[in-house]
């Protein structure tokens, strides 16, 4: 089962509509609803848009994704998208981090070795971002 709790949000509306989002778009990814998944969103300031972490315990699978609180909702909803993105790749085992190397279906790339935006699993995030967003808005 699948759990999604919202930190540091100013307001029960901003709270819901962050979880209602995930949800959503944790569904759209084809993430199991049946897969035993914490979710952790933490509203923070920081110096990006987002982040996601993960715990890679087989029996405790938690995603932590922070999001910089100084953006707007509609804004704070895209890097959310994102960010579950990255959650679905975490979860799926596409994307893997151990040692200061990231691990993406099997290739291996060092750290000191990429642009963060040239990367697939950045590329895949940034072009189905936009596309979750819009969904979730209609």
């Amino acid at each position: 089962m699948i759990f999604v709790d919202v930190k540091g949000a100013n307001s029960t509306r901003l709270k819901n509509k962050l979880i209602s989002a995930a949800y959503f778009y944790l569904k759209e990814l084809k993430v199991n609803s049946r897969t035993n998944l914490d979710v952790v969103i933490r509203l923070s300031s920081m110096g990006v848009d987002g982040y996601c972490d993960y715990n890679y315990d087989d029996s405790d699978k938690e995603i932590t994704i922070e999001l910089n609180k100084n953006q707007s909702h509609n804004e704070l909803l895209l890097a959310l998208a994102h960010e579950m993105v990255h959650a679905k790749q975490y979860v799926k085992k596409e994307l893997r981090t151990i040692n200061g190397l990231n691990y993406w279906k099997g290739a291996t790339f060092s750290q000191t070795k990429f642009v963060d935006n040239m990367v697939p699993w950045e590329q895949e995030a940034y072009c189905r971002e936009r596309e979750l967003f819009n969904s979730y808005a209609k």
